[in-house]
C-alpha cells in the first residue's frame, strides 16, 4: 500500500508551501489539471492558478501539466498561462513522465507530482520516484472515466488513515 501513499495530502494547490519544495531541491512540478487546478468543467484558469504558477515561476519551479485529456482540453489551458503540458499522458504509465524528465534533462527526486487522484497522479509519481502531493478534488462531480478510480481511491486513503496537512515522510 505504500506505493499509493503521497507524501503530503492538501486541500488544495493554495495550501502548497513552495519555499519548502525549493528546499528540497525541486526544480520541476508536474501537475494534473482537472479536479487539481481547475474543475474539469472550467475551461480557463483562474486567479489563483495564475497566481500560483507565478509564485512557482519567481522560485526557478518549472511547471508543467501532465494530464491524461485530451490535447484540445489541456493546450487550450496551458496555452493562455505560457505553460508547457503533456496531454493524453495515460497516468499512472510512464511515458510522459519521462518523456518530460528528459526534455527537462532532471533527475526523478528533482521532480514533484501534484494531482487529485491516488490511482493516477500518486501511483504515477510513486513509480518514477518523484515527490508526491494529493490534492482534495475540487469538485465531487467528476468526469465518467474517473468515477470507477474513485471508488477505488476511496478505500486505499481509508486504509491508508490518510489525513490532510499531513507530511508522511
Amino acid at each position: 500500500m505504500v506505493i499509493f501513499r503521497p507524501n503530503i495530502y492538501l486541500n488544495s494547490f493554495k495550501e502548497i508551501d513552495l519555499q519548502e519544495l525549493v528546499k528540497r531541491n525541486i526544480k520541476a512540478i508536474f501537475m494534473d489539471l482537472d479536479n487539481t487546478l481547475v474543475s474539469p468543467f472550467q475551461k480557463t484558469a483562474d486567479d489563483d492558478v495564475k497566481t500560483f504558477i507565478q509564485n512557482c515561476h519567481q522560485l526557478g519551479l518549472i511547471v508543467i501539466v501532465v494530464s491524461n485529456n485530451t490535447e484540445e482540453r489541456v493546450s487550450l489551458f496551458c496555452k493562455e498561462l505560457g505553460i508547457d503540458y503533456y496531454a493524453m499522458a495515460l497516468k499512472p504509465l510512464n511515458k510522459g513522465f519521462k518523456k518530460a524528465l528528459q526534455e527537462l534533462n532532471l533527475t526523478t527526486k528533482e521532480v514533484c507530482m501534484i494531482g487529485d487522484q491516488v490511482m493516477t497522479d500518486v501511483l504515477g509519481g510513486n513509480l518514477m520516484g518523484f515527490m508526491t502531493i494529493l490534492l482534495v478534488p475540487i469538485v465531487e462531480k467528476d468526469l465518467i472515466i474517473t468515477k470507477f478510480n474513485r471508488t477505488i481511491e476511496k478505500v486505499i486513503l481509508k486504509i491508508l488513515r490518510l489525513k490532510k496537512g499531513v507530511i508522511y515522510e
